[in-house]
């Protein structure tokens, strides 16, 4: 009998044993999870309210602006690097992930390209929220061996695109990637820069603009605006905004092949002409392959660019101009830079991201002063091609599309 006793107890103790040690490693687990947890919400929501939003499965180069109504308008790229497609959503800015019916921008299928992570499209907002699209066209849309630089806009809420047309009137050949900018004026901008025929060098590249002053609906005669002799570096993008009477553009030269410097271009007087000032210099051999960013609100604006691998910004109004520098760090590319209420902003950006290989994704959010607010944040990768792009919302709080 003690024997049976016995059998029957030491089983019971040992699952006593077992279960409590399972309930402790149960609580572990939980902890664990916790802290993950916490520590993601921490990392998203650690410098001034930010919200990270993942664009449509298989999406890349997302580019975002919102208007004064709180509505935000999205274009993102999908498709083969080489030839792809634009598609235009919108989302409230109090649900920025919450997406409308996407639309395709290019009328011409797979007209896209996104190749080198500077040529997808661009988008700008202008009077009664017109959306204007542009950019580098596929080879597929070449002619003689001319890529197109292409526009689209719409006037109906986004509802449908008009038939996208080349806006290179002459011989240059484009590369890299352009921009557009608009004002509540009617005054539609578009910007790209090219080489003076196929196969001429770097150092013959020009900037070119194109204007039109009805909204878009007819454009003058194209024009170099830069200095020339500067160059242009081949496989950059730029970054051009029109605010407050004035028109900024940021690019990157490519004088005797070697001075990639960040250069901005300044209109005072609607585009008829712009003064050329050197930001920042480079020497280097070979065409980095970077991209600027210039936001306005309130009165600012600011523009950010890389330099050998890491970010810099500037309120690019101001005399002289005070250079800063973002988070220590190397191998940062792609920024975007928005602004927010009170002079606030934020700069996203990738680490390590270049030809065919993707980053993670980094930001900071600053004072009015451009102080760092908290440490900077970081979260998931951005895929090959892709870069992150950020819309301010209301209370000084920021929506990253990735």
């Amino acid at each position: 009998m003690a024997k049976t006793n016995r059998q029957k107890i030491v089983p019971n103790a040992l699952s006593l044993i077992v279960d409590r040690i399972g309930q402790l490693f149960s609580r572990i687990h939980l902890l664990l999870i916790a802290a993950v947890v916490v520590s993601s919400l921490g990392s998203a929501q650690a410098d001034n309210n930010v919200q990270l939003v993942h664009i449509p499965a298989g999406a890349l180069q997302p580019q975002a602006v919102v208007d004064g109504a709180g509505t935000i308008h999205l274009i993102y790229y999908k498709g083969n690097e080489y030839h792809g497609d634009l598609y235009y959503a919108t989302a409230p800015a109090n649900s920025p992930g919450t997406f409308s019916q996407e639309v395709r921008v290019n009328s011409v299928p797979e007209s896209a390209c996104a190749l080198g992570t500077i040529r997808g499209g661009k988008i700008a907002l202008g009077r009664n929220n017109h959306v204007y699209v542009v950019w580098n066209g596929s080879p597929r849309t070449a002619k003689n061996g001319a890529l197109p630089f292409l526009f689209s806009q719409s006037q109906d809420g986004g509802r449908t695109f008009t038939a996208q047309r080349n806006v290179v009137q002459g011989k240059e050949m484009i590369d890299g990637g352009g921009s557009v900018t608009a004002d509540d004026q009617g005054n539609v901008y578009l910007f790209w820069h090219a080489i003076a025929g196929k196969g001429a060098a770097e150092t013959t590249g020009r900037i070119y603009m194109i204007k039109s002053g009805n909204d878009g609906a007819t454009f003058g005669t194209a024009r170099t605006i830069d200095k020339p002799g500067l160059g242009t570096c081949g496989c950059c993008s730029m970054s051009a905004t029109a605010y407050g009477g004035m028109i900024y553009v940021l690019y990157r030269s490519a004088g005797a092949g070697t001075a990639r410097n960040t250069n901005i271009l300044t209109s005072r007087n609607g585009g008829a002409t712009f003064s050329s000032e050197c930001v920042q210099e480079w020497q280097t051999n070979c065409c980095p392959g970077t991209s600027f960013s210039i936001a306005s609100a309130e009165g600012d604006v600011v523009g950010a660019w890389e330099t050998k691998g890491h970010l810099y910004f500037a309120k690019l109004g101001a005399i002289p101009l005070h250079v800063q520098s973002a988070p220590s760090g190397t191998a940062q590319r792609y920024p975007s830079l928005t602004l927010g209420q009170g002079g606030s902003s934020l700069l996203t950006w990738t680490n390590g991201a270049g030809w065919q290989k993707g980053g993670s994704l980094h930001w900071q959010a600053y004072d009015k002063d451009f102080r760092p607010l908290g440490p900077a944040g970081s979260s998931g990768e951005t895929p090959v091609w892709s870069f992150p792009t950020a819309v301010a919302l209301s209370g000084n709080r920021y929506a990253i599309y990735f």
